[in-house]
């Protein structure tokens, strides 16, 4: 098991087009270090896992997030009762912020494990990442597919 790690044509400036952010609204969100994305940003409202609260609590007590929604429109929390460890869509903007971001994934990820291991429980985990680094011009998109006590280590080893 490894991270999949591509190159990425994921354009913020488009994603926000279609969740319609207006110009000022944009400039704001690019201030952040982090993106949390709902499931689809073509639905006509904003959807996300229940596990994406956790995640971004956690997220922003070390970098600047910004949730993102379609605008003028209602988001809703869906629970997922698998036993699946399901990431929402984060996008980093530099690799020093998924470098912060990863330790912090990971940590939760390994919890979130331990927890449904005590209850008989052999969860998958399920994430993926857009890193934008201006600086160097590159677009990185990893992803992860597999068992979730694997998943917090390979994530914490990762090297960009």
């Amino acid at each position: 098991m490894s991270i999949k790690v591509e190159d990425s044509a994921f354009d913020v400036d488009s994603v926000l087009d279609k969740l319609g952010y207006d110009y000022q609204q944009k400039s704001k969100v690019k201030e952040s270090e982090v993106l949390l994305l709902p499931d689809n940003i073509e639905a006509s409202e904003s959807y996300f896992d229940d596990k994406s609260i956790s995640i971004k609590k956690e997220i922003e007590k070390k970098l600047r997030l910004e949730v993102l929604t379609k605008q003028g429109a209602k988001s809703h929390y869906q629970a997922q009762r698998a036993a699946d460890i399901v990431l929402p869509l984060l996008v980093f903007f530099g690799y020093q912020a998924f470098d912060i971001g990863k330790g912090i994934i990971a940590s939760w990820i390994y919890d979130k494990y331990i927890q449904l291991r005590y209850r008989n429980l052999v969860p998958n985990a399920r994430f993926k990442f857009i890193i934008i680094d201006d600086k160097k011009k590159t677009r990185k998109e990893l992803s992860f597919e597999g068992p979730a006590d694997t998943a917090s280590k390979i994530l914490k080893d990762f090297k960009t």
